[in-house]
């Protein structure tokens, strides 16, 4: 795997976990003419994802930090220079999976974009 590859990896774990994270808050209302304002930063989704679903209950702390630990693993790769030991990518997938499938059934956004 070259480090292109890695990059694009931890990138691609880190876009589905914000877009489940995005679609969720969609499901409550964010983003929906005449309802609440969408964040328009990374930081900011990732704050109201947490207020909206791990501070309330919803979502498992584990699954909820494990957002901004993939954020943060994606920012390394991406801006940082450094890199990213190919061993760790299978982690940083298989928590991305966990986050969109708890996501996924918790938030309901299966249910909700069914068909959008």
């Amino acid at each position: 795997m070259t480090d292109g590859d890695i990059v694009g990896a931890v990138e691609r774990a880190y876009y589905a976990t914000f877009h489940a994270a995005r679609a969720a808050l969609m499901g409550r209302g964010y983003g929906q003419p005449g309802g609440l304002v969408m964040p328009r930063t990374h930081d900011g989704l990732i704050g109201k994802f947490s207020q909206e679903f791990v501070k309330s209950g919803d979502i498992p702390m584990q699954i909820g930090v494990a957002l901004k630990q993939i954020e943060n693993r994606r920012n390394i790769a991406e801006y940082s220079g450094d890199r990213i030991d190919v061993d760790d990518v299978p982690d940083i997938i298989a928590k991305a999976a966990a986050f969109v499938n708890t996501v996924t059934e918790i938030a309901g956004v299966a249910r909700k974009f069914e068909g959008a």
